[in-house]
Protein backbone atom coordinates (compact mmCIF):
# COMPACT_ATOMS: atom_id res chain seq x y z
CA UNK A 1 0.00 0.00 0.00
CA UNK A 2 1.33 3.27 -0.92
CA UNK A 3 1.18 5.94 1.56
CA UNK A 4 2.58 9.25 1.33
CA UNK A 5 1.46 13.01 2.14
CA UNK A 6 -0.71 14.89 0.02
CA UNK A 7 -1.61 18.55 -0.30
CA UNK A 8 -3.86 21.28 0.74
CA UNK A 9 -2.50 25.16 -0.22
CA UNK A 10 -2.25 26.12 -3.69
CA UNK A 11 0.35 27.79 -5.51
CA UNK A 12 0.95 27.90 -9.10
CA UNK A 13 3.47 25.50 -10.82
CA UNK A 14 4.71 24.49 -14.53
CA UNK A 15 3.48 20.88 -15.10
CA UNK A 16 6.77 21.05 -17.02
CA UNK A 17 9.96 22.88 -15.51
CA UNK A 18 13.54 21.98 -15.86
CA UNK A 19 14.73 20.18 -12.25
CA UNK A 20 17.41 22.94 -12.13
CA UNK A 21 17.49 26.58 -12.85
CA UNK A 22 19.10 29.89 -11.90
CA UNK A 23 17.06 32.61 -10.35
CA UNK A 24 19.25 35.64 -10.65
CA UNK A 25 16.98 37.17 -13.10
CA UNK A 26 13.15 36.86 -14.66
CA UNK A 27 12.51 34.15 -16.79
CA UNK A 28 8.60 34.25 -19.44
CA UNK A 29 7.02 31.13 -19.76
CA UNK A 30 4.25 31.62 -22.65
CA UNK A 31 1.70 29.81 -24.53
CA UNK A 32 0.49 27.05 -21.87
CA UNK A 33 -3.17 27.08 -21.13
CA UNK A 34 -3.53 27.75 -17.62
CA UNK A 35 -6.17 25.57 -15.51
CA UNK A 36 -7.51 27.27 -12.22
CA UNK A 37 -9.25 24.53 -10.46
CA UNK A 38 -10.42 27.07 -8.21
CA UNK A 39 -12.42 28.63 -10.79
CA UNK A 40 -12.78 25.79 -12.76
CA UNK A 41 -11.32 27.86 -15.59
CA UNK A 42 -8.86 27.00 -18.21
CA UNK A 43 -7.17 29.91 -20.35
CA UNK A 44 -5.20 29.49 -23.29
CA UNK A 45 -2.30 31.14 -24.60
CA UNK A 46 -1.78 32.17 -20.96
CA UNK A 47 2.50 33.20 -19.52
CA UNK A 48 3.76 34.27 -16.32
CA UNK A 49 7.06 35.85 -14.96
CA UNK A 50 9.42 34.17 -12.85
CA UNK A 51 11.52 36.12 -10.41
CA UNK A 52 13.91 35.12 -8.18
CA UNK A 53 11.96 31.51 -7.77
CA UNK A 54 9.00 32.67 -7.55
CA UNK A 55 6.07 33.30 -10.18
CA UNK A 56 5.63 37.19 -10.48
CA UNK A 57 3.41 38.17 -12.75
CA UNK A 58 0.80 35.75 -14.55
CA UNK A 59 -1.40 36.76 -17.32
CA UNK A 60 -2.46 36.26 -20.95
CA UNK A 61 -2.53 37.34 -24.04
CA UNK A 62 0.37 38.80 -25.84
CA UNK A 63 3.50 38.35 -23.57
CA UNK A 64 4.80 40.96 -22.03
CA UNK A 65 8.39 42.04 -23.33
CA UNK A 66 12.02 41.53 -21.55
CA UNK A 67 14.72 41.68 -20.84
CA UNK A 68 14.57 38.11 -19.34
CA UNK A 69 17.09 35.76 -18.88
CA UNK A 70 15.15 32.93 -20.91
CA UNK A 71 11.86 32.87 -22.54
CA UNK A 72 10.20 29.23 -22.90
CA UNK A 73 7.76 28.52 -25.33
CA UNK A 74 5.27 26.25 -23.37
CA UNK A 75 3.02 26.16 -26.56
CA UNK A 76 0.70 22.44 -25.93
CA UNK A 77 1.56 22.57 -22.51
CA UNK A 78 -0.73 22.66 -19.08
CA UNK A 79 0.36 24.93 -15.93
CA UNK A 80 -1.57 23.77 -13.27
CA UNK A 81 -1.20 24.28 -9.06
CA UNK A 82 1.20 22.82 -7.49
CA UNK A 83 0.12 21.70 -3.59
CA UNK A 84 1.75 22.26 -0.19
CA UNK A 85 0.53 20.18 3.03
CA UNK A 86 -0.73 22.49 5.52
CA UNK A 87 -2.53 20.69 7.16
CA UNK A 88 -2.09 20.09 11.11
CA UNK A 89 -3.83 17.04 13.40
CA UNK A 90 -4.61 17.15 17.12
CA UNK A 91 -3.23 13.85 18.21
CA UNK A 92 -5.35 12.88 21.39
CA UNK A 93 -3.88 9.21 21.61
CA UNK A 94 -6.20 6.03 21.90
CA UNK A 95 -10.03 6.00 22.57
CA UNK A 96 -12.80 4.50 23.82
CA UNK A 97 -16.38 4.94 21.87
CA UNK A 98 -19.79 4.17 23.13
CA UNK A 99 -23.28 4.81 21.70
CA UNK A 100 -25.54 6.96 23.98
CA UNK A 101 -29.10 7.62 23.05
CA UNK A 102 -28.33 6.86 19.75
CA UNK A 103 -24.76 9.35 19.35
CA UNK A 104 -21.63 8.23 19.41
CA UNK A 105 -19.63 9.28 23.06
CA UNK A 106 -15.49 9.30 22.84
CA UNK A 107 -13.64 9.33 25.80
CA UNK A 108 -9.74 8.89 26.03
CA UNK A 109 -8.61 5.20 27.95
CA UNK A 110 -8.38 6.04 31.91
CA UNK A 111 -4.89 5.00 31.67
CA UNK A 112 -3.47 6.56 28.38
CA UNK A 113 -0.90 9.21 29.10
CA UNK A 114 -2.69 11.50 26.14
CA UNK A 115 -5.22 12.43 28.95
CA UNK A 116 -3.15 14.88 29.46
CA UNK A 117 -5.03 16.23 26.29
CA UNK A 118 -8.10 16.00 27.94
CA UNK A 119 -6.38 17.30 31.22
CA UNK A 120 -5.59 20.79 29.80
CA UNK A 121 -8.31 21.57 28.14
CA UNK A 122 -10.59 21.04 31.43
CA UNK A 123 -8.49 22.86 32.90
CA UNK A 124 -8.79 25.81 30.44
CA UNK A 125 -12.43 25.71 30.30
CA UNK A 126 -11.81 26.33 34.56
CA UNK A 127 -9.53 29.23 34.11
CA UNK A 128 -11.61 30.74 31.60
CA UNK A 129 -15.00 30.32 33.37
CA UNK A 130 -13.21 31.74 36.55
CA UNK A 131 -11.71 34.74 35.10
CA UNK A 132 -15.52 35.38 34.01
CA UNK A 133 -16.79 34.59 37.28
CA UNK A 134 -19.16 31.63 35.86
CA UNK A 135 -20.93 34.15 33.89
CA UNK A 136 -21.96 32.15 31.07
CA UNK A 137 -19.94 29.49 31.23
CA UNK A 138 -17.94 27.88 28.68
CA UNK A 139 -17.58 23.91 28.15
CA UNK A 140 -15.40 21.44 25.72
CA UNK A 141 -16.31 18.06 25.31
CA UNK A 142 -14.66 15.37 22.84
CA UNK A 143 -16.54 15.05 19.60
CA UNK A 144 -16.23 11.90 16.95
CA UNK A 145 -15.77 13.71 14.06
CA UNK A 146 -14.44 11.04 11.86
CA UNK A 147 -13.72 7.54 10.73
CA UNK A 148 -11.15 6.24 8.24
CA UNK A 149 -11.50 2.41 8.38
CA UNK A 150 -7.96 0.00 7.83
CA UNK A 151 -7.73 -1.46 4.70
CA UNK A 152 -4.98 -1.95 1.82
CA UNK A 153 -4.36 -1.81 -2.04
CA UNK A 154 -2.06 -4.96 -2.78
CA UNK A 155 1.31 -4.13 -4.52
CA UNK A 156 0.31 -6.22 -7.31
CA UNK A 157 -2.40 -4.12 -7.96
CA UNK A 158 -2.66 -2.17 -11.67
CA UNK A 159 -2.93 1.37 -10.09
CA UNK A 160 0.44 0.81 -7.49
CA UNK A 161 2.19 -0.91 -10.52
CA UNK A 162 0.90 2.31 -12.52
CA UNK A 163 1.47 4.56 -10.26
CA UNK A 164 5.30 2.86 -9.88
CA UNK A 165 6.56 3.16 -13.34
CA UNK A 166 5.34 6.78 -13.84
CA UNK A 167 7.45 7.65 -11.04
CA UNK A 168 10.58 5.29 -12.54
CA UNK A 169 9.29 7.23 -15.82
CA UNK A 170 10.00 10.46 -14.23
CA UNK A 171 13.25 9.53 -11.98
CA UNK A 172 11.37 9.81 -8.70
CA UNK A 173 12.41 7.66 -5.98
CA UNK A 174 9.38 6.05 -4.39
CA UNK A 175 8.94 3.95 -1.35
CA UNK A 176 5.89 1.66 -1.13
CA UNK A 177 4.81 1.99 2.72
CA UNK A 178 3.32 -1.96 3.90
CA UNK A 179 3.37 -3.90 6.83
CA UNK A 180 4.11 -1.78 10.21
CA UNK A 181 4.15 1.64 7.88
CA UNK A 182 0.16 2.22 7.31
CA UNK A 183 -0.76 5.93 7.24
CA UNK A 184 -4.04 7.26 7.86
CA UNK A 185 -5.37 9.03 4.32
CA UNK A 186 -8.29 9.69 2.55
CA UNK A 187 -7.70 6.24 0.84
CA UNK A 188 -8.61 4.84 3.99
CA UNK A 189 -12.46 4.55 2.71
CA UNK A 190 -12.21 3.09 -0.53
CA UNK A 191 -9.64 0.48 0.41
CA UNK A 192 -11.59 -0.64 3.00
CA UNK A 193 -14.59 -0.95 0.80
CA UNK A 194 -12.44 -3.14 -1.63
CA UNK A 195 -12.19 -0.22 -4.07
CA UNK A 196 -8.44 -0.32 -5.39
CA UNK A 197 -6.67 3.47 -3.71
CA UNK A 198 -3.41 5.09 -3.29
CA UNK A 199 -2.28 8.53 -2.31
CA UNK A 200 0.78 9.62 -3.80
CA UNK A 201 2.98 12.75 -3.00
CA UNK A 202 1.74 16.10 -3.85
CA UNK A 203 5.75 17.42 -3.87
CA UNK A 204 8.27 19.40 -2.42
CA UNK A 205 9.36 17.46 1.30
CA UNK A 206 8.29 17.82 5.10
CA UNK A 207 9.34 16.85 8.45
CA UNK A 208 8.52 16.91 11.95
CA UNK A 209 4.82 16.10 10.46
CA UNK A 210 2.09 16.53 13.40
CA UNK A 211 4.56 18.50 15.50
CA UNK A 212 5.41 22.23 16.16
CA UNK A 213 8.38 21.59 14.57
CA UNK A 214 6.72 20.86 11.55
CA UNK A 215 8.27 22.30 7.88
CA UNK A 216 7.98 22.03 4.34
CA UNK A 217 10.22 22.36 1.39
CA UNK A 218 9.03 23.27 -1.86
CA UNK A 219 12.26 22.49 -3.75
CA UNK A 220 11.18 20.98 -6.86
CA UNK A 221 7.36 20.57 -6.26
CA UNK A 222 6.16 20.74 -9.11
CA UNK A 223 7.52 17.45 -9.54
CA UNK A 224 4.48 16.04 -7.50
CA UNK A 225 2.16 17.77 -9.80
CA UNK A 226 3.61 16.11 -12.93
CA UNK A 227 3.86 12.81 -11.77
CA UNK A 228 -0.12 13.18 -10.75
CA UNK A 229 -1.37 14.18 -14.24
CA UNK A 230 0.62 11.72 -15.87
CA UNK A 231 -0.77 9.14 -13.42
CA UNK A 232 -4.18 10.24 -13.83
CA UNK A 233 -3.91 9.50 -17.70
CA UNK A 234 -1.79 6.19 -17.50
CA UNK A 235 -4.51 5.11 -15.61
CA UNK A 236 -7.54 6.31 -17.69
CA UNK A 237 -6.20 4.81 -20.70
Amino acid sequence: MRMIVICVVWVWALVLLPASRSYAAPELYSGFTLVDPQKETRTANAWLVVEYGRIAKVGSGPAPRGPFAAVHDMTGLYAVPGMIDAHAHVVTGPFRGKIENGKPVIGLASADKYTRFNAAIRQAVAEENARWDNRGPVSASAELVGVRPAGQTPKESPIVQTAVAVSRALSIEEVLREGSTEASTDSNVPMNLKIPAITISGGGSGSGAHSLNETFDATDSWRGTQRALLLAIALAR
